[in-house]
């Protein structure tokens, strides 16, 4: 009785270890909900768009007639080519519009600056949900990116060609990165952190080109990258490697464009 009694315990236990879902299932049901939030942003996003579209709003903002007529300089121009891109803007967001731009009719009506900002604008939304469920359970987390996805400012800014909704979805991404890379390190997880640390990197290189507010964001992403490093002692592992490209990337990307 006493053998049998501690075989059904042992199977009980197992049963209950079984039940407990891995880091790949979670990691894969994250992902599903990122998914799912983005799969709305997108119906949010379209709903915007068909208001301020058939009202006329996309080009309210001179700002945004300015960043159309860069991206079509570069296709359509007296001297066509890389050379128009250069001036008190930076690139990032007019090579983005340059493939929808060379449409006449979507330059004109401002289609060309709206469709890489709404895709911005789910990409962002997406990231928030999976930055919230870091600490939130999903009702807080809900809560959190609705707060975000319905701000009207934003709904509007994402039909326009406005640098605001790729800002923020860099924003987004690369504290998401970022955070990724904490947590690696504090579980050490050296591989991780480094490949979570790379991706912020990129992330943030984009945003350098994006706008200025990018260059401080960057500089303070840096010191907190530096100091958990510090912190660890983990300048020989794969995540002290990570952290010289890291490094490199984004102090090359301001001497580029001075370049």
């Amino acid at each position: 009785a006493l053998r049998s009694s501690g075989s059904s315990r042992t199977s009980t236990n197992s049963a209950e270890k079984d039940s407990v879902p891995g880091p790949a299932e979670i990691a894969r049901s994250l992902r599903h909900e990122a998914i799912f939030a983005g799969m709305a942003a997108a119906f949010f996003s379209l709903l915007a768009f068909d208001y301020c579209y058939t009202h006329q709003l996309l080009l309210l903002f001179g700002d945004a007639v300015a960043h159309l007529h860069i991206a079509r300089r570069i296709l359509d121009s007296l001297n066509p080519g890389i050379r128009p891109i250069g001036s008190v803007w930076l690139p990032f967001p007019h090579l983005l519009m340059v493939p929808f731009a060379a449409k006449m009719s979507w330059w004109r009506s401002g289609v060309a600056g709206a469709i890489p900002s709404m895709a911005c604008y789910v990409l962002s939304v997406a990231g928030m949900w999976r930055l919230s469920r870091y600490w939130l359970r999903p009702a807080g987390a809900a809560a959190a990116t609705m707060f975000f996805a319905l701000n009207p400012g934003l709904l509007y800014m994402q039909t326009t060609a406005m640098t605001e909704p790729l800002f923020l979805c860099q924003m987004v991404w690369s504290t998401l990165f970022l955070t990724a890379y904490l947590r690696a390190l504090k579980g050490g997880d050296g591989k991780r952190a480094a490949r979570a640390l790379t991706a912020c990197g990129l992330v943030l290189v984009t945003a350098v080109f994006t706008r200025y507010d990018g260059w401080i964001f960057t500089c303070f992403v840096w010191l907190i990258a530096a100091h958990a490093l510090w912190q660890r002692r983990a300048w020989k592992s794969r995540a002290g490697g990570a952290f010289v490209l890291f490094t490199a990337l984004l102090a090359a990307s301001p001497v580029g464009w001075f370049g």
